[in-house]
C-alpha cells in the first residue's frame, strides 16, 4: 500500500506524460500481480470480479463455523455486511 500511495503521491507532482509513464513502469516493475491488478481496478475505476460469488463465501462460512443455513442468515440479517458476518463467525 505505501508503494502505491507513493505512486499517487509522484504521479500528482509530476506534469510530464513521460514522468508519469516512467512511475507506473517502476510501479507495474516492483510490485505483485495482485497489487497491479488493483492499481489498475483504482485508475480505471473498475472493479476486479471476484473469484468466488457471496453464494459460495456464504457456504463456505457456515460450513468452516459448523453452523446451519438458517442461522447464517440471521446473523447476516442482523448485522448487514456480508464480509463483518463471516469475520465475526
Amino acid at each position: 500500500m505505501k508503494k502505491f500511495a507513493k505512486l499517487f503521491f509522484d504521479l500528482e507532482q509530476t506534469e510530464q506524460t513521460g514522468g508519469k509513464v516512467d512511475l507506473m513502469l517502476h510501479y507495474f516493475r516492483s510490485v505483485s500481480d495482485e497489487d497491479k491488478l488493483w492499481m489498475i481496478a483504482l485508475f480505471t475505476g473498475r472493479r476486479p470480479k471476484r473469484v468466488a460469488n457471496s453464494a459460495l463465501q456464504r457456504e463456505w462460512a457456515t460450513e468452516l463455523a459448523g453452523i446451519p443455513i438458517w442461522l447464517f442468515d440471521e446473523c447476516y440479517a442482523t448485522v448487514g455486511d456480508l464480509s463483518e458476518t463471516i469475520s465475526l463467525l
